[in-house]
């Protein structure tokens, strides 16, 4: 029988096997372990079932106030314009 790779959870760091894998993604989830971690997460980064219940939880205590972001198509993020003045003009 071939090993299987492990993985590790990009929230609570608990290793368990590959068949076990839920990738974050780039939707609210992102969003909700960067600003919990306050880290980078990537979209490729991995989290066991026990820390998405938890998101699973909150999203369902926030009653849809965060759906927008799980709506937010690539292309639309992407034409936001990043012009330097303009971000800080916003700012302040």
């Amino acid at each position: 029988m071939p090993h299987t790779p492990r993985c590790k959870c990009i929230d609570c760091e608990r290793v368990f096997d590959s068949n076990e894998v839920r990738e974050v993604g780039d939707g609210l989830l992102r969003l909700f372990l960067a600003v919990r971690l306050s880290k980078r997460i990537s979209s490729n980064d991995v989290i066991c079932q026990k820390c998405r219940c938890q998101f699973l939880n909150w999203e369902k205590k926030m009653e849809g106030d965060f759906k927008k972001f799980d709506c937010l198509a690539r292309p639309d993020i992407e034409s936001v314009n990043n012009d330097e003045n303009t971000v800080r003009n916003d700012c302040f």
